[in-house]
């Protein structure tokens, strides 16, 4: 049954190799539950299981809990894995290849968005945008739920793949963003938007931000160094209220297995 308050979407889009589930599980997924929230998962995963990948000069490597796991495998781990800390995984897929990206728009005027990468010349900029849009498409089947069930999620939640949590996220400590239009998001690394690797959103909120995707191919978005400044003016441009909290709120860092350390 789907409640009809008490419950949060967890979005996550990002690749395998990446991906950290332990803290998620632990400091996430089980304290949500134990104060009586419903969690479904949606999680958007590219790449084989067992692959390293250069980062910063160093060799990053799966998690060696999942990494020789077949696809089939690592589905039925993530499935037990949610469900045993009391969670549902609501939707996941595993892509085999980089997301494809729309044609970009062709007018000059775009090339002033995320300078610091612009999607038209860095793939930095076009890997933010493929996020985004396995976001979106995410966003898009919660929706659907949504309307099927008759009930609306009260909280939206996005992290990386690479988030590893050093705290407990605690829901109730957000009285006002029961489905408000409300972003709350750390007030730290802003880079003079807003931090953007984990960001709670009220219901009302999450249209606003979830479509970041198709944004992009909108008029008068331009100006912008980065992505957290491009969300930023997103969320003023459609009138959702910022709020920044202390890390210690959504504590988590990003994190990686290295080849050298295996740890």
């Amino acid at each position: 049954a789907f409640p009809r308050n008490r419950t949060l979407a967890l979005f996550i889009a990002g690749t395998r190799v990446r991906f950290l589930s332990r803290t998620l599980l632990q400091q996430v997924i089980l304290p949500c539950v134990r104060d009586g929230f419903e969690v479904h998962v949606y999680l958007s995963l590219v790449g084989h299981q067992n692959r390293t990948v250069a980062y910063e000069g160093f060799g990053i490597v799966p998690d060696p809990e999942t990494a020789r796991l077949s696809a089939h495998d690592f589905l039925e781990y993530l499935r037990l894995g949610i469900r045993g800390v009391g969670g549902h995984l609501t939707y996941y897929e595993h892509l085999h290849g980089p997301e494809p990206l729309d044609a970009l728009p062709a007018d000059d005027a775009f090339r002033g968005r995320m300078q610091q990468y612009s999607p038209y010349s860095d793939s930095r900029g076009r890997a933010v945008l493929r996020v985004w849009k396995a976001r979106e498409r995410m966003w898009r089947v919660a929706q659907g739920i949504e309307r099927q069930r008759g009930v609306l999620y009260q909280f939206v939640l996005w992290t990386r793949d690479d988030a590893f949590w050093i705290g407990q996220v605690r829901l109730r400590r957000f009285p006002q963003a029961v489905g408000g239009n409300v972003l709350f998001s750390r007030d730290c690394r802003r880079w003079g938007g807003i931090n953007d690797k984990t960001v709670l959103l009220g219901r009302a909120a999450a249209p606003a931000l979830m479509t970041a995707y198709r944004s992009f191919w909108d008029p008068g978005m331009d100006g912008t160094v980065n992505a957290e400044q491009y969300l930023k003016h997103l969320a003023v441009r459609r009138n959702v209220q910022l709020q920044p909290v202390p890390f210690a709120l959504l504590p988590s860092l990003d994190a990686m297995v290295s080849n050298e350390t295996q740890a």
